[in-house]
């Protein structure tokens, strides 16, 4: 298997790469950054949070090197601001959009970050409004899988 270090590295680099495709509409992402931070004290928004989440092993045969998968969670938060019309999920759908152009490759193939692993994927997302802040705060969370090469 690679190096952790290199495979979260590189899949941080392509998202990063957010901003060159972004969907219609889509505002760009302000900051990035590889440390959870609350979306209450991120003042530049929208922005994009990656965190190392887990890993999981699948032993296939003894001896063998066990299959391992690496979780990484991306945060995306907008803030609508005092727009009485605004609706959150209009930016964020844009911005997973463009998240999703930035880590699904372009047909055939699969998203190997530079042959560091088998396939890297979106397995799924969680949105979550804050209605404290009078729903003006969006966070979205999307989990992304990585298959080690081994």
């Amino acid at each position: 298997m690679n190096s952790r270090e290199a495979i979260y590295a590189a899949l941080f680099a392509q998202l990063q790469a957010i901003n060159a495709n972004l969907a219609p509409g889509a505002p760009s992402i302000q900051a990035f950054s590889r440390r959870f931070v609350s979306s209450s004290r991120a003042d530049l928004q929208p922005a994009l949070l990656m965190t190392e989440v887990g890993e999981e092993y699948e032993h296939l045969a003894f001896g063998a090197p066990a299959k391992v998968t690496l979780i990484a969670n991306v945060f995306i938060y907008t803030r609508d601001g005092a727009d009485p019309n605004a609706v959150s999920a209009t930016n964020l759908n844009g911005l997973l959009d463009s998240l999703e152009a930035a880590i699904n490759p372009v047909f055939p193939g699969e998203q190997t970050l530079g042959g560091l692993v088998r396939w890297a994927r979106i397995a799924h997302r969680q949105t979550i409004y804050d209605a404290v802040q009078d729903m003006t705060q969006a966070v979205t969370k999307v989990e992304i899988r990585m298959l080690a090469a081994a």
